[in-house]
């Protein structure tokens, strides 16, 4: 299980282990908002509520997510950009070995790091950059190879984004595997 993390404007930052959210809240880092009514964690000594909802009062920002293989998986909603293939297993989860991460301009055309984004108006953006990064299968990730997809005749679906604030709040939830009805007051916008 796991909990929900908000900041200081009660929008949702984070998803945190009920381990590392019960540390936060006895340290007093994190101010408890709900609790799973039906679990309690126990000592020999102490028995605590399950943390369902924590909040950070300190922090007012949004999220700043780095553009980390399971950050560009969750923001491609685990789907080869390219052909539009969604692996699944048995259980429907995201089969996530069967996918890969391609950058659109390859490794092999950065120049000090950055590559030029002919779908930006020519802008230079770093290599490893959201808008460089795609979710590919690996069919479709071999076969563009070191090219560009205009190159391989491959044009994207979609093309890669910056995720804004919605697109980031999605992202940090698909990280939890189920979504507790605790949760939902705290995810409608």
């Amino acid at each position: 299980m796991h909990a929900l993390l908000l900041n200081a404007l009660s929008m949702p930052v984070g998803v945190l282990s009920w381990q590392h959210a019960a540390i936060l809240t006895f340290m007093g880092r994190v101010a408890l908002v709900e609790v799973y009514p039906e679990r309690r964690i126990r000592s020999a000594t102490l028995a605590i509520p399950w943390p369902a909802v924590v909040q950070d009062q300190g922090r007012r920002t949004g999220i700043h997510l780095s553009p980390n293989r399971p950050n560009v998986l969750a923001r491609d909603q685990y789907r080869c950009l390219y052909c539009g293939l969604e692996p699944k297993m048995p259980n429907g989860r995201p089969n996530l070995h069967a996918l890969t991460i391609d950058h659109v301009v390859p490794k092999s055309r950065a120049r000090s790091g950055y590559v030029e984004a002919p779908w930006y108006d020519g802008a230079l953006i770093p290599v490893n950059d959201w808008s460089n990064l795609a979710t590919a299968c690996p069919g479709c990730n071999g076969w563009k190879g070191s090219s560009t997809p205009w190159e391989a005749g491959m044009e994207p679906i979609r093309w890669p984004f910056v995720p804004g604030l919605l697109s980031s709040i999605r992202i940090v939830i698909s990280k939890a595997r189920i979504i507790p009805s605790v949760w939902e007051p705290y995810l409608t916008f």
